[in-house]
């Protein structure tokens, strides 16, 4: 009595012991049996409990073929995953297909309940049966013969641990999504391991041996790898590494041959090696080259380590695989991208440049705080993304380099990984040695060659991040433009009304061209440059003596007659996008485009110099070789008087050919040159014009055609007017049609 007593104090504790106990015995048995709750939920299933967590195994026969899907452990993530056992073989499985297997089951339904003798003969002819172990309760399913309704439909038997044998009819519908799904059951892809799971990739074959490693640079959008190299581990290129894990992702079987998977592969051209980060895993080597043993198409690939397995692939497939370390060694300065870049620090030995990212622009801190363009910040940073060189030996002089000291510094901050830290790139520029500049990259240790011109965006010049914008004046305010193009000179002024004079050259006959004048203008008035350079030209720029300047001078508002500000742009040597150019009295070098310079050299003369007044011709005289044409005025249109071609539609021709005589352009000034072919011409023109004025004399007009040649990607005849010291250029179109006339 008195032990009881002393047991009082607990007795709610061993209560709610000895209830847990209990219930957990009844848990126990009831993970073997179905409970009322389950069968209840379940009246039109099939099956009248379904677990999933808890199966083990699902055993699979159709025909003479017997399969199993068998649960592994779950993973870190919680995943289940499973492996197709056939025979002694354990293949992969997909992961989709066994899902679908496992939904079509799981909500699997019967069309109605069967008995008699009828069920029990149909269900001995098996199609189709189906094993799932759920850990102590087993679910069996059994696919007979046909049932007599609906179509297609079949017997069905059902069999639970503890119950007895359940007989259905099950429609046809059902039996073709069980019977179609055995065969998906087999995995196609050929790559055991996601690229997050793997430590190492390894490759040897025709092309060398090379190796990445888990644990380079990267941003947060690339997977980390290193190339292993010399003992170093050297950034890898991350277009190669994407495109490299993007075809082990899409890797897939197109077929497997019969017969047993061989321990290698004889006629492999390449081998690569995956090695899983868990190191309890094997790693897996991929032997790929060679026929196919079956004799069909594509490339034969052997897997070993990993759930040995052999299969046919395509050969873009198999191509997309075979890689050389070349193709993986990343010769970028910089690795990062540009969306990603928060800050950009250069410095040399007497200036420093700070730019940090600010909204949709970004802002200078040093060496004066101002905000700056985006799109003039975004073109220098995407020149410095886009620098890349020769990477050089480890074993390189670094003082022979200009890289001990180094002549500068370049450090690019940008995104980490999701989650992570800023990535910090540093790298030691060195001084230029004949047309070249080493640079080291820091993070990974690697001396690389970059052209000199190219490794002028890491110079901290602040004066090359201006706004692309270099003048902002509208024609109105031109009153006057100057060019020397090569030996080319040309001097126009324009009045308040737009009119434009040719002071320089004076050429009787030949008057400025309005439309010409005024492109330029426009063009001048409104230039933006393509992209700034450096501070001070250097002789490769050819800004020394440059071949075209460009002056002009512009009233302004207000003040129309003066003064007037001049501008002026020199143009040096040709480079990406345009010329190198500076305006004014600035030293700075920027590319001025390449329409500009086209448009300085061409000859701003009148193209309509060509041009005669049809209503005062009284006679057209057209003689090609010994042949004549000649028309003649009646009425209000010419007619033809004489030579081989009379009809009405020849004079039509005529007229139309001289009344739209308009020049591409004036080649050249001065006499004629032989290479134009006017010692031959192909066509020569004589018109006769009625007087102007009734005291006026008749005019006469002479036009040669001379050889036809390519200008300014047009097809043209060169033309001279007799009396104008000048070589037009008149597209073939405008005179052929005379030419045919004879």
């Amino acid at each position: 009595m008195s032990r009881l007593r002393r047991l009082r104090p607990y007795a709610t504790t061993l209560a709610l012991c000895l209830a847990a106990a209990v219930t957990g015995i009844v848990v126990l048995v009831d993970r073997a049996a179905v409970s009322t709750d389950e069968g209840a939920a379940r009246k039109r299933n099939l099956f009248p409990a379904w677990r999933e967590d808890d199966i083990r195994r699902v055993e699979l026969r159709l025909g003479d073929e017997t399969l199993a899907l068998v649960a592994e452990p779950a993973g870190d993530d919680g995943a289940r995953s499973w492996v197709l056992a056939q025979g002694d073989e354990h293949l992969d499985a997909d992961a989709q297909a066994v899902g679908s297997l496992l939904g079509t089951l799981e909500f699997a339904g019967f069309e109605r309940a069967a008995s008699g003798a009828a069920a029990d003969a149909a269900l001995a002819d098996v199609l189709l049966s189906v094993t799932v172990d759920m850990g102590g309760l087993e679910l069996g399913l059994v696919i007979g013969a046909a049932a007599p309704a609906p179509e297609g439909a079949r017997y069905a038997a059902v069999d639970v641990t503890g119950r007895e044998r359940s007989r259905y009819v099950v429609s046809k519908q059902l039996v073709t999504a069980l019977t179609d799904a055995v065969p998906t059951l087999r995995a196609h892809e050929l790559t055991p391991y996601l690229s997050l799971d793997l430590e190492a990739i390894a490759g040897s074959g025709p092309g060398g041996a090379w190796r990445l490693v888990r644990g380079g640079w990267a941003g947060r959008d690339a997977v980390a790898f290193a190339l292993e190299r010399d003992g170093r581990k050297l950034r890898a290129a991350r277009e190669g590494v994407s495109g490299l894990l993007g075809a082990l992702g899409r890797l897939e079987a197109e077929r497997f041959p019969p017969g047993p998977v061989p321990s290698s592969n004889p006629g492999a051209r390449f081998t690569l090696t995956l090695t899983p980060r868990d190191a309890a895993r094997p790693a897996a080597r991929l032997e790929v080259g060679g026929a196919c043993p079956d004799g069909g198409a594509g490339v034969y690939l052997v897997r070993t380590g990993a759930r040995p397995v052999a299969a046919c692939v395509g050969e873009a497939a198999a191509r997309a695989l075979e890689l050389t370390e070349d193709a993986l060694v990343d010769r970028h300065a910089v690795g990062a991208e540009a969306h990603d870049v928060l800050e950009l620090k250069l410095t040399d030995a007497s200036r420093k440049l700070e730019l940090a990212r600010r909204e949709e622009g970004w802002h200078m801190r040093t060496p004066i705080d101002t905000q700056l363009s985006g799109d003039v910040v975004d073109g220098r940073l995407e020149r410095i993304l886009a620098l890349e060189g020769e990477l050089l030996p480890a074993t390189s002089d670094r003082a022979a380099l200009g890289l001990a000291p180094p002549a500068g510094t370049a450090r690019v901050i940008s995104l980490g990984r999701a989650g992570g830290e800023e990535r910090t790139e540093l790298l030691n520029v060195g001084s230029e040695r004949e047309g070249k500049v080493a640079l080291e990259r820091v993070e990974d240790g690697a001396l690389m060659s970059v052209d000199a011109t190219a490794a002028r965006a890491l110079q901290p010049d602040s004066a090359t991040l201006r706004a692309l914008e270099i003048y902002g004046v509208e024609l109105k305010w031109f009153r006057g433009l100057r060019l020397r193009a090569r030996s080319q000179r040309q001097a126009l002024r324009r009045d308040v009304n737009g009119a434009w004079t040719m002071l320089e050259p004076k050429l009787e006959g030949l008057r400025a061209d309005p439309g010409l004048a005024s492109e330029l203008a426009e063009r001048f008035g409104s230039l933006r440059a393509v992209g700034w350079n450096a501070e001070q030209a250097d002789a490769a720029m050819g800004l020394d003596a440059p071949w075209c300047e460009i002056a002009a001078d512009v009233a302004e508002e207000g003040k129309p007659d003066g003064p007037w500000r001049k501008l002026r742009v020199a143009l040096g040597a040709p480079t990406e996008g345009g010329y190198f150019a500076r305006h004014d009295d600035d030293p700075a070098v920027f590319v001025a485009p390449k329409g500009l310079g086209e448009a300085a050299q061409g000859w701003l003369l009148d193209r309509g110099g060509l041009l005669v007044d049809l209503a005062r011709i009284t006679t057209v005289t057209l003689k090609k070789g010994a042949e004549v044409l000649v028309l003649g005025r009646k009425g209000a249109h010419l007619a033809v008087r004489s030579g081989p071609n009379k009809t009405e539609a020849a004079a039509a021709v005529v007229e139309d050919a001289l009344r739209q005589l308009m020049a591409e352009g004036v080649v050249r000034l001065g006499p004629k040159e032989k290479a134009e072919g006017f010692d031959a011409p192909l066509l020569a023109v004589e018109i006769e014009l009625a007087p102007s004025g009734t005291a006026d004399p008749p005019e006469k007009l002479r036009l040669e055609v001379g050889a036809g040649e390519i200008w300014r990607e047009t097809s043209v005849f060169y033309v001279r007017r007799a009396g104008l010291d000048a070589t037009f250029a008149v597209a073939q179109s405008r005179l052929r049609p005379l030419s045919e006339l004879f």
